[in-house]
């Protein structure tokens, strides 16, 4: 399937304890297609978006979400207002053939427009200190490449701080 393919590459340069984690399996790929994108987690949800060529082939796909296992790190008060608060892009891809001709910004874009529209705060990608194109690309688009271990306060309307720490993530 097009979107596996794609997340593999999103995952190229994420350690392999991680892949195991993150890569998306069968039911996850079936759901997604079944949904239109949107699956419903414990604090908010995610969304798949894909771009597709003037053949209907898949060219592109973003994931973002709530940081689930950053959230759940934090008081059972704070969590949902840091799933409304908080989104992660969780995996961004763009098929080689097409890689340079906007489909990515196309892609952020899209979502940056949708998180604004719900009211996030914070859009993060974590990226691989390794990974240099991609920081790079991130930068410009606007993003802020975080130093890693570098923390970040987040104001709740509690008004109550979370902290999150960057390993390797731009923000």
């Amino acid at each position: 399937m097009a979107v596996g393919r794609l997340a593999a590459i999103a995952l190229e340069h994420t350690p392999k304890a991680v892949q195991k984690r993150a890569r998306p399996g069968r039911d996850l790929v079936g759901y997604i297609e079944k949904r239109g994108g949107i699956i419903r987690t414990r604090h908010g949800h995610t969304i798949c978006r894909v771009a597709t060529d003037h053949q209907h082939k898949v060219i592109g796909m973003i994931h973002v979400g709530a940081p689930l296992d950053w959230i759940e790190d934090h008081p059972m008060g704070l969590r949902p207002a840091l799933g409304r608060a908080v989104t992660e892009i969780g995996m961004l891809a763009v098929d080689a053939g097409h890689q340079g001709q906007g489909v990515g910004a196309s892609l952020l874009a899209a979502v940056e427009a949708d998180e604004r529209e719900r009211g996030t705060d914070v859009l993060f990608a974590k990226v691989a200190w390794s990974n240099w194109d991609s920081l790079q690309w991130y930068r410009k688009q606007g993003f802020i490449i975080a130093a890693p271990g570098a923390d970040f306060l987040l104001y709740t309307p509690t008004e109550r701080p979370a902290s999150l720490t960057s390993t390797t993530a731009t923000l």
